[in-house]
C-alpha cells in the first residue's frame, strides 16, 4: 500500500469516528418521550414521523401535551342532532338531525404546550308515542363546559296529550366541541364546531313529516319547518362567529312544545350550542312545535363557530379525515412537522 492510499484511509477512518460520536451524541439529547412521535433508523439518526390522536366525547376535559415544536393540524366536530319522533299510529317521520361539519386549521405548537378539549355529544332522539299519552322530547348533549346553556344543546319540545293521539317528541339539539389553549376559559378557546340542530317530531295519526335539524359549524344553518298546516318553524340559524368570548343569550334553544288540539304535533328539536346557542323549533306563534290537525314540529337550528387557527404554513398537504363513525363529536389532532 502506497503512502497516498495510506494517508486517505486514515483521513477516512478519522472522518467515519468523527460522525459517529456525532451522532451518538444526538441520540443521547433525544427525549424517550417521543418514542411515540419520532421514528429511529438502525444508524440512531432521528426522523420526525407524522402522528394523529384522536378524541371522543367523554363529559369531562381531555388535554393535549405538545411532544415536539412543530406544526399541528386540527380537526373538530360537534355533535349530531337527535332524530324526531313520530307517532306510531301516522305514517309520517320524525325529521332528521343535523349533522355538526368540520371545523378545521393549522397550529404551532412549542413542546409542552398543552390543547384543552370538550367534546359534544349527540342530542338524544324524541321519544315516539303509541298512544294519547304525551312523550318527551330527546335531551340536549352535553360536553361538559358550565359556560351556560349556549354550549350545549337545547331539549327537544314534548309531544302533546290529547283525546286520540298524542304527537312525537321532538329531537335534542348536538353540543358543540371546543378546543382551548392554555387553560379553559372563554377567552382560550381557539377552535369550536357547533352541534346539529334536533329533528322535529310528527303530529299524532297523521302523515305529515317533521322538519329536519339545520346542520351546525360553519354558518349554523335553519332548521326546516315541519308539514301540514299551521306547522312548526324551523329555528333561526346564527352567522358564523367572529369573536370568541361570547355568547347571545336571547336565543330559545329548546324546542316548542306539541300544541294541545286534538291531533297534537311533535315539538321541534333545538339547536346545538356553539358559540352562540341556535334557536329551537317552534310552532303557531311560537306556542307548539305544531299547533292543530296534527301538524308537526320544526327542526331546530345548528350551532355556530369559530375558528382561530394559523394560516396554512405552505409546507404541507393538509389532512383529509373524514369524521369518526358516531354521532358524537370528535377531535383529531395531527402532527405535521418542524
Amino acid at each position: 500500500m502506497n503512502k497516498l492510499t495510506e494517508r486517505m484511509t486514515k483521513n477516512f477512518k478519522t472522518t467515519l469516528t468523527a460522525a459517529i460520536a456525532l451522532v451518538t451524541a444526538l441520540a443521547v439529547l433525544i427525549p424517550t418521550s417521543l418514542a411515540k412521535y419520532i421514528g429511529s433508523q438502525s444508524f440512531s439518526v432521528a426522523v420526525y414521523a407524522q402522528f394523529s390522536d384522536t378524541y371522543y366525547y367523554t363529559n369531562t376535559e381531555q388535554k393535549f401535551t405538545a411532544p415536539v415544536d412543530g406544526w399541528y393540524y386540527l380537526e373538530v366536530w360537534g355533535g349530531n342532532g337527535g332524530n324526531g319522533g313520530r307517532d306510531g299510529g301516522g305514517s309520517g317521520s320524525g325529521g332528521a338531525g343535523g349533522e355538526s361539519e368540520k371545523i378545521s386549521g393549522w397550529f404551532f405548537l412549542q413542546t409542552g404546550d398543552v390543547l384543552y378539549m370538550q367534546v359534544g355529544s349527540a342530542g338524544a332522539p324524541g321519544n315516539n308515542s303509541s298512544g294519547s299519552s304525551g312523550v318527551t322530547g330527546g335531551a340536549g348533549g352535553n360536553n361538559g363546559t358550565t359556560f351556560g346553556a349556549g354550549y350545549t344543546g337545547g331539549r327537544g319540545g314534548n309531544g302533546s296529550l290529547n283525546i286520540y293521539r298524542g304527537g312525537g317528541g321532538g329531537g335534542g339539539g348536538g353540543a358543540a366541541s371546543l378546543v382551548f389553549e392554555g387553560s379553559i376559559s372563554l377567552a382560550n378557546v381557539k377552535f369550536a364546531s357547533g352541534g346539529g340542530g334536533g329533528g322535529g317530531a310528527t303530529g299524532g295519526g297523521t302523515s305529515f313529516d317533521g322538519g329536519t335539524g339545520g346542520k351546525g359549524g360553519n354558518s349554523g344553518t335553519s332548521g326546516a319547518a315541519g308539514t301540514g298546516n299551521n306547522a312548526g318553524g324551523g329555528g333561526n340559524g346564527q352567522s358564523s362567529s367572529t369573536t370568541n368570548g361570547t355568547v347571545i343569550t336571547t336565543n330559545q334553544q329548546n324546542g316548542g312544545s306539541g300544541g294541545a288540539i286534538y291531533y297534537g304535533g311533535g315539538g321541534a328539536g333545538g339547536g346545538g350550542g356553539g358559540f352562540n346557542g341556535s334557536n329551537g323549533g317552534g310552532g303557531i306563534t311560537g306556542y307548539g312545535g305544531g299547533y292543530g290537525l296534527g301538524a308537526a314540529g320544526g327542526g331546530g337550528a345548528g350551532g355556530q363557530s369559530y375558528n382561530g387557527g394559523a394560516g396554512a404554513p405552505g409546507l404541507y398537504t393538509a389532512p383529509s379525515n373524514t369524521r369518526p363513525t358516531t354521532p358524537n363529536g370528535a377531535i383529531i389532532i395531527t402532527f405535521m412537522g418542524p
